[in-house]
């Protein structure tokens, strides 16, 4: 996944408050996570499990998410991925 093209004010706001939390993470020492990764998060899991919200609740949202939700959602996702779709040259990163 990409990250989505939020544009003009929206884009600002959203994309901003992404780069603070990814900001955020990295600071405490979480050095491997990707803005495509914390999109898919929010996107895909997060918002989908809420009701759709306007822009500024999304970005209040956003800066609210913490480290435990972020990697429990990364493991929910781990567990389930088929065996033939894991990229198995990346095995190393679990050592």
């Amino acid at each position: 996944m990409t990250v989505p093209n939020y544009t003009g004010y929206k884009g600002l706001l959203l994309n901003t408050a992404v780069k603070k939390k990814y900001n955020e993470f990295t600071k405490h020492g979480y050095k491997e996570i990707k803005l495509e990764e914390f999109w898919d998060y929010l996107e895909n899991y997060r918002w989908q499990k809420k009701d759709a919200k306007n822009v500024w609740e999304k970005r209040r949202d956003i800066l609210s998410v913490t480290e435990n939700e972020f990697f429990d959602y990364q493991v929910i996702r781990a567990s389930t991925i088929r065996p033939q779709d894991f990229d198995w040259n990346k095995i190393d990163d679990l050592l």
